[in-house]
């Protein structure tokens, strides 16, 4: 993981306010000390966070909600619900070519099965790249983590483990996997 190597610009009155539907100034706090500024994030929901975020990163967020479409400093993919997830014919056409991060932080949903969409359309994403998952504290998270966990460290065109495992960490609110 590249370390931080510039001036933060995100003022430090800012963290205290994230929180509640938003990322946890802890989660905050891992992706500034462990994703260089100018880094590329792709996040999946879209909030106060990305507002943060964009401040020290260029940010591509995957929204279903209009309302909070070019809210913020981001380029948007609007892709509708489509089921319990986003449409994932706009997001597959949509997608940004490269990215450095991928924040599983949405859809927002009262039933803990509208993020395993991501699990679902998993082969749509880099999963190469740095991961984290918000909000492993409750089960259906918690679930979707340990399944695309697995997923990286198989290999099915062998159906054997990979021979590199790819490195995790669990937080308070929010675990991670590793890039390669």
């Amino acid at each position: 993981m590249a370390k931080c190597c510039s001036k933060q610009r995100g003022k430090p009155s800012e963290i205290p306010k994230l929180g509640g539907w938003s990322i946890q100034p802890e989660a905050y706090k891992f992706i500034v000390k462990n994703l260089k500024y100018g880094s590329v994030i792709l996040e999946l929901g879209s909030g106060y966070g990305t507002e943060v975020l964009s401040k020290n990163y260029k940010m591509y967020s995957i929204e279903h909600n209009q309302r909070f479409v070019d809210k913020y400093n981001s380029t948007y993919i609007h892709a509708p619900m489509k089921g319990h997830w986003y449409d994932a014919t706009i997001v597959e056409l949509n997608l940004p070519t490269n990215y450095d991060m991928i924040l599983i932080d949405g859809p927002v949903g009262k039933e803990s099965r509208n993020r395993i969409g991501f699990w679902e359309n998993i082969t749509l994403f880099n999963t190469n790249v740095l991961m984290l998952f918000d909000d492993t504290n409750r089960s259906g998270e918690k679930m979707l983590f340990e399944k695309c966990l697995d997923y990286v460290n198989f290999d099915f065109a062998t159906d054997q483990p990979n021979p590199i495992q790819r490195k995790h960490e669990t937080f308070n609110t929010f675990s991670v996997i590793y890039g390669i």
